[in-house]
């Protein structure tokens, strides 16, 4: 699975509203190229949890789905939401996020028994079956990611960056 993310560290700059309209397009395909539309998963990892709300999976009341990856590492039962009507086929899944994210951030920070940097790799890899590219494009995930870092920090020779992916699509 190859990742290709959009990032910019500015808030309110049509991140999320950029991963919405990539994950409808390619889930809906080309019908005037008679191209199908592909497998789309959607990582709502902004802790405002639009894109989760545009697509009716946001839940304010319980820890989203998005969180509990950030916290395991893991997909876990249950964490694909299907979304309806908006591909004929169903193309489109969404991973979704809410304010539990702030939580769950500082449950990573906290941890000094596990890696921060990979834990959505780990967690991605598990469905890199149903989302992966092909030469035809058939499988994408999107992700949305929020302006504030978390996930960890890289560091190389001394020199540590913040490893934040803010929105893109893992293909």
């Amino acid at each position: 699975m190859k990742i290709v993310s959009v990032i910019n560290l500015k808030g309110g700059c049509a991140k999320t509203t950029t991963a919405v309209s990539m994950a409808e397009l390619l889930a809906e395909g080309d019908k005037k190229r008679k191209r199908p539309g592909s497998r789309v998963l959607l990582f709502d990892n902004d802790k405002q949890g639009n894109a989760s709300r545009m697509f009716e999976v946001y839940n304010r009341d319980q820890e989203a789905e998005a969180c509990r990856i950030m916290r395991t590492g893991h997909m876990g039962e249950n964490s694909i939401r299907r979304v309806s009507g908006i591909a004929e086929d169903e193309k489109l899944d969404v991973i979704p996020c809410n304010y539990f994210m702030e939580l769950a951030e500082l449950a990573v920070k906290a941890d000094q028994d596990h890696a921060q940097h990979d834990r959505y790799k780990t967690a991605l890899g598990e469905v890199a079956g149903e989302y992966c590219f092909s030469n035809q494009f058939k499988r994408w995930v999107c992700q949305d990611h929020h302006s504030r870092f978390h996930g960890g920090t890289v560091g190389r020779g001394g020199q540590e960056k913040k490893a934040a992916w803010q929105q893109g699509i893992v293909v």
